[in-house]
């Protein structure tokens, strides 16, 4: 799996989602969005490309400085929330992640 575009939502809920192509992003805007919004009231959406890493990248995680990780593998939290399983043994959410 390769990811490239990730939804960032703000407000009464705040989360992020990733998707690996930007017709699958469109169509959980759609979908899902008016739901959660239902729910919580207006959002604040925010759209981005992310790097298009995946299992065997080299990869450096918000937050942690200089320090680079191979990704081993992924992991599913929920429909569009993964994580990156890291060499040192974390996971990292993706959105979190970018090239070294």
């Amino acid at each position: 799996m390769v990811f490239t575009k990730c939804v960032t939502l703000t407000g009464k809920y705040n989360a992020s989602f990733v998707f690996q192509t930007q017709k699958a992003m469109e169509k959980w805007i759609a979908s899902e969005l008016p739901e959660l919004e239902k729910k919580y009231g207006t959002l604040e959406v925010n759209t981005r490309t992310l790097q298009g890493l995946k299992v065997g990248d080299k990869c450096k995680v918000i937050g942690d400085g200089n320090l680079v990780y191979t990704i081993e593998g992924i992991k599913e939290y929920s429909p569009n929330n993964y994580g990156f399983v890291l060499d040192s043994g974390w996971i990292e959410p993706v959105y979190k992640c970018y090239k070294a």
